[in-house]
């Protein structure tokens, strides 16, 4: 099975709503075979508030089997809801921090994929990439998270 990854982080009062740290984690998965939704693509209306982010992105993540919280969301109301909702409705809640740390501890081939979830900027991503061509081919994340999940539910 596939799990469903919504991802979940500050976006208010980030530079372009964060979504480059989103779409970088997004793509990071995807290329690693996850199946991911990523509130930074969702269509939005122009005169959009606060609130009405939050019932779209509400809506797209009770489609989720995981919610993956990316580092930095503590100060977020938003990412806040979100977690708190998804504790309650029994969706997974991995944060990005435990995750980094299991990978290490489960291996140092997933070492790569830590440094690609922290690149900065597209020119890093770049870099990256170049210089480590293959490891996000390797990396059979799918897999890790179900099991990260379950452990952390049992």
């Amino acid at each position: 099975m596939v799990l469903k990854i919504y991802l979940s982080g500050k976006m208010t009062g980030i530079e372009n709503y964060n979504y480059n740290k989103f779409n970088l984690v997004a793509k990071a998965l995807r290329e690693s075979g996850c199946n991911v939704i990523n509130p930074a693509e969702m269509n939005s209306e122009v005169d959009w508030e606060w609130k009405d982010f939050m019932k779209e992105a509400i809506k797209m993540m009770m489609d989720a089997d995981v919610l993956f919280v990316l580092n930095g969301y503590e100060t977020s109301i938003g990412a806040n809801v979100e977690i708190e909702l998804a504790e309650k409705l029994g969706i997974g809640v991995v944060y990005q921090s435990d995750f980094e740390r299991e990978l290490e501890a489960f291996s140092t081939t997933y070492k790569g994929i830590i440094q690609y979830f922290n690149v900065g900027n597209q020119e890093e991503l770049e870099r990256f990439l170049k210089d480590n061509p293959d490891d996000l081919k390797t990396v059979r994340l799918n897999e890790f998270l179900e099991s990260l999940v379950y452990s952390l539910e049992t």
